[in-house]
């Protein structure tokens, strides 16, 4: 049976499908607040890793909530989360 047989049989004429459900990173922007969440619970050593990886070693907090506010510095998080640990920062 195939899934439009299915949903004629169960009565629903129509389905919304969200596909991003297994993106490797967030699609649309992150809210200021959930970046600021994370930057702030991160420990002395990832708050150091997360400055490397973002190319702004030796950074300080603000500089670091200014640059995960670029999308491509999101991704660039987001695809080197693999090789670090510590908080995850996902979109609200």
């Amino acid at each position: 049976m195939s899934l439009s047989e299915i949903f004629e049989k169960a009565g629903i004429t129509h389905a919304h499908i969200i596909d991003d459900a297994y993106d490797t990173r967030p699609t649309s922007a992150l809210t200021p607040g959930s970046i600021q969440t994370f930057v702030e619970d991160l420990d002395e050593e990832s708050f150091d890793r997360l400055g490397t990886l973002l190319g702004l070693a030796g950074a300080n907090g603000d500089a670091l909530v200014e640059a995960l506010q670029v999308q491509d510095n999101v991704h660039r998080l987001f695809k080197g989360r693999a090789r670090t640990s510590g908080p995850r920062l996902s979109p609200s």
